[in-house]
C-alpha cells in the first residue's frame, strides 16, 4: 500500500520543464515566449508560496490552449504533468486531489493515444496484455509515455483508499521501467527516483527488495550530478527509514540542508526538499 507521505512533490520540477517543449507546437511566437518565460520563472522560484499561488494561472492557460486545440498531444502532456505536479506538491484536500489527478490522467491518456493509437485504453488491459502494448512504444514517444505514467501514479496515490486503483500500480511501474529502457537519462534520470520510491513501499519482511531501491536512488543522484536534493530526501525518507538506518538517514538530510538550493532547473524542488529534510530530522528521534 502507498505511504501517505507526499512523495510526488519533486514531480513539480519535471512537469514544469516539460512545458517548454510542449509549447513548441503553438504557432504563435508570443505564446511560445510566454510559456518559456513562465516556465523559467517557476523553475527558478525559491519561494514555494509564490509557486503555489501562481501555478493555477498557468494551469488555466494550458487548459485554454487545449480547449483551442484538443488534439495537441504535446500540450496535453504538459497539462497532464503540471496538474499532477500541482496536486502532488500543494493540494492537501483529498477530494480536490482526486479531481485534479483525474484531469491529469485524462490528459495523459489522450496525449499518448493521439500519438500511438494502439495505446488507447491500455490501462484497462490485464497486466500481460498491457506490457505487450507498452513494449511497442519507442523513443519517439517517450515524453508522452512518461507523462501518462506519472499522471497515473499520481492518480493512484490520490485514490489510495480504493484497492482497485492501487492494484494498477504494478502496471504503472512496468511503464516507468520501459521509460528507462528507452532512455535512462530522460528528465535527468527522474524515472530512477520514482522507481526507488516504489521499490521502498514494501518492507523486506513482506518480500520487498530494498537493495533494488537503493540502486535506483544512487543512480538518480548520479544522473542529476547531485544537484537534485529531493533525491536525497526521498532516499532518506523511504529507504533509510524502512531499514532503520539512522546514520544514513541523518547524513543524507544534513547534506540537503547544507546545499545551495539555487541550481539551474532545481531551485524550487530543492527549496521544497530542504523544508521536508528539516521536518524529517526534527521527527527522527520519534521514528528511530
Amino acid at each position: 500500500m502507498f505511504n501517505p507521505n507526499r512523495w510526488l512533490i519533486p514531480l513539480m520540477l519535471v512537469a514544469i520543464t516539460l512545458s517548454i517543449s510542449a509549447c513548441s507546437s503553438i504557432t504563435s511566437s508570443a505564446s511560445i515566449r510566454l510559456a518559456d518565460n513562465v516556465t523559467k520563472g517557476l523553475l527558478s522560484q525559491d519561494d514555494p508560496d509564490i509557486a503555489r499561488l501562481g501555478t493555477p494561472a498557468y494551469l488555466v492557460l494550458i487548459d485554454g490552449f487545449i480547449e483551442n486545440d484538443p488534439d495537441d498531444a504535446a500540450m496535453l502532456s504538459a497539462g497532464s504533468e503540471l496538474y499532477s505536479a500541482y496536486a502532488g506538491a500543494f493540494v492537501e484536500d483529498n477530494k480536490r486531489s482526486k479531481r485534479l489527478t483525474q484531469k491529469a490522467f485524462d490528459y495523459g491518456r489522450r496525449s499518448l493515444c493521439l500519438q500511438q493509437n494502439n495505446t488507447c485504453g491500455m490501462d484497462r488491459l490485464p497486466h500481460t496484455e498491457f506490457l505487450s502494448v507498452v513494449h511497442t512504444i519507442d523513443k519517439d514517444h517517450i515524453s508522452a509515455l512518461y507523462s501518462y505514467t506519472m499522471s497515473w501514479i499520481g492518480w493512484i496515490q490520490a485514490h489510495r483508499d480504493n484497492l482497485s486503483a492501487v492494484a494498477n500500480l504494478p502496471k504503472a511501474q512496468s511503464a516507468l521501467e520501459h521509460v528507462l529502457t528507452l532512455d535512462e537519462n530522460f528528465k535527468q534520470g527522474s524515472a530512477h527516483l520514482y522507481l526507488g520510491v516504489l521499490h521502498s513501499l514494501i518492507p523486506p519482511s513482506l518480500g520487498g527488495k530494498p537493495e533494488i531501491a537503493k540502486a535506483y536512488f544512487e543512480r538518480a543522484l548520479e544522473l542529476s550530478e547531485g544537484h537534485n536534493q529531493m533525491v536525497r530526501v526521498l532516499y532518506a525518507e523511504h529507504y533509510a527509514r524502512m531499514l532503520f538506518k539512522r546514520n544514513l538517514h541523518d547524513e543524507l538530510l544534513k547534506i540537503v540542508l547544507k546545499a545551495d538550493p539555487h541550481q539551474p532547473g532545481y531551485t524550487l524542488s530543492n527549496v521544497l526538499a530542504q523544508e521536508r529534510a528539516q521536518a524529517l530530522l526534527d521527527g527522527a528521534d520519534d521514528f528511530f
